[in-house]
């Protein structure tokens, strides 16, 4: 492990730029950054497979910031991971190489935000999740209106398939936040997801989902327990919305 713990620090414990690794069966913990707690990428396009980051903390990207690179996350676990924004992971600004970002059979839990994605945050980027679970991640500060307990997308067009988001938590959107974004989301499960406020599981704001085969159980907030929406048009297809 690495420790980054100057003011400008990135990477606490890997730095890429313009770097193409494959990175495999590896344990990222306890390191700190400003930026990519754990790893730190800059116009790369890089691979994490069979991995753990577990304890890391940013302001941006507890576990990775993917900062302009095209990212491929397979079979990894990211546990009790901190940031600002994106507990997890945050990418931001794929556009540029015309990247779209992987990530496949992981499972994210108990990672924590305190402003935005618990979990993960896509801003103004990519992504496409299948058959991963997000599990007890949450957005929470104290007095403070928080977004996207385990996603958080800005600008962005995500497609997520076959996953699950169970008991996370934000004061608005409680699994997922969606501004001016436009999500598929396809074959995928939200139960006992809860916003202080408003989207127990998605809210959507100036933002057009699309929706389909999904469930919606047990979810909860003060304004639209299940889904939240405003100045937008989603569309909701073959989906059960119930509890």
């Amino acid at each position: 492990q690495a420790d980054g713990t100057d003011e400008n620090s990135i990477g606490g414990g890997m730095y890429l730029f313009k770097s193409n690794p494959v990175i495999a069966n590896c344990l990222f913990t306890e390191n700190s950054a400003v930026n990519g707690g754990a790893l730190y990428a800059g116009e790369s396009s890089f691979s994490v497979k069979d991995s753990t980051f577990s304890g890391n903390t940013a302001a941006l990207g507890g576990g990775i910031f993917a900062d302009e690179s095209m990212l491929s996350l397979l079979e990894s676990v990211f546990i009790d991971n901190q940031a600002q924004a994106g507990g997890a992971l945050y990418s931001r600004s794929a556009a540029p190489l015309n990247a779209v970002s992987k990530v496949e059979k992981c499972s994210f839990s108990r990672n924590k935000a305190s402003e935005k994605g618990g979990a993960l945050v896509n801003w103004e980027s990519n992504i496409v999740i299948t058959d991963s679970g997000f599990l007890s991640n949450e957005a929470h500060a104290e007095g403070e209106q928080t977004d996207g307990g385990a996603l958080f997308n800005h600008r962005s067009t995500p497609r997520i398939e076959n996953s699950t988001f169970y008991g996370n938590s934000a004061y608005n959107g409680g699994a997922i936040a969606n501004w001016d974004s436009s999500p598929v989301i396809v074959n995928c499960t939200f139960s006992e997801n809860e916003a202080g406020e408003r989207g127990g599981a998605l809210l959507n704001d100036k933002s057009s989902p699309i929706l389909i085969n999904s469930t919606f159980r047990s979810n909860s907030a003060s304004e639209g327990g299940a889904l939240f929406n405003y100045a937008g048009s989603p569309v909701i297809a073959n989906s059960i919305l119930w509890g």
